[in-house]
């Protein structure tokens, strides 16, 4: 027997959003430095309205990447390992 709990009214169209990402190899061998423990080296790709378009629909986009070895990240990792909730 089918679940039809659920009703789906109306319609919305998304736009299809392609962002292509390059690196040099300097920027590449510049990110080393953020891997993790595991060797990997996490990338988020930024989007922000451009306020400086005339039309106002351009975006800003970069790369933003996390490093592990941030003070703010160390803190955070100390205080997650010196809680005394028990995890279950």
């Amino acid at each position: 027997m089918a679940d039809n709990s659920k009703v789906f009214v109306g319609y919305t169209e998304c736009p299809r959003v392609t962002q292509k990402v390059s690196f040099t190899t300097e920027e590449l061998d510049n990110m080393k430095q953020y891997a993790t423990g595991k060797g990997r080296v996490y990338v988020t790709v930024v989007s922000v309205p451009d306020r400086n378009a005339e039309d106002g629909r351009r975006m800003k986009t970069f790369c933003e990447v996390y490093d592990p070895n941030a003070p703010k990240e160390q803190d955070r990792k100390a205080a997650a390992m010196t809680t005394s909730d028990v995890p279950f």
